[in-house]
């Protein structure tokens, strides 16, 4: 909450443009850099250190994950960044089979012209060979 207010209110005082005002602190949460640097110093410099110590890894854990998603979004949404119009590997690869499916299905004639092609059969009597 601290980076976030912090961007706000520097970026309000100075007049940014609002959407940098808007996005600007969500942008900084997955910087986590700082935060592991001053927990190594409450563990040498504090008693309860090692306290401090996890809840910071938690919090940096938890930033580092969800923080590029949001930061993403943010630059999205400022209009800093533009969305980019790719297809998953799934959708990718479920196009490529459908076509090859039809490039099969055009290759192999339907089983009508087959038919149609060859005369009807003729059951022949058995010959008695006396």
């Amino acid at each position: 909450a601290g980076k976030y207010l912090g961007a706000f209110s520097s970026a309000k005082l100075t007049k940014c443009e609002p959407n940098i005002v808007k996005y600007l602190g969500i942008t900084l949460l997955p910087q986590a850099g700082v935060a592991l640097g001053m927990a190594n110093k409450a563990v040498v410099s504090l008693e309860g250190g090692d306290l401090v110590l996890n809840i910071t890894l938690f919090a940096v854990l938890v930033y580092e994950i969800v923080g590029p998603f949001l930061t993403k979004i943010s630059l999205l949404k400022a209009g800093e960044i533009q969305p980019e119009h790719r297809k998953s590997a799934r959708d990718e690869h479920r196009a490529k089979m459908e076509a090859e499916s039809e490039q099969i299905q055009m290759d192999i004639p339907p089983i009508e012209e087959h038919l149609a092609a060859e005369d009807e059969p003729t059951i022949e009597a058995p010959r008695d060979t006396e």
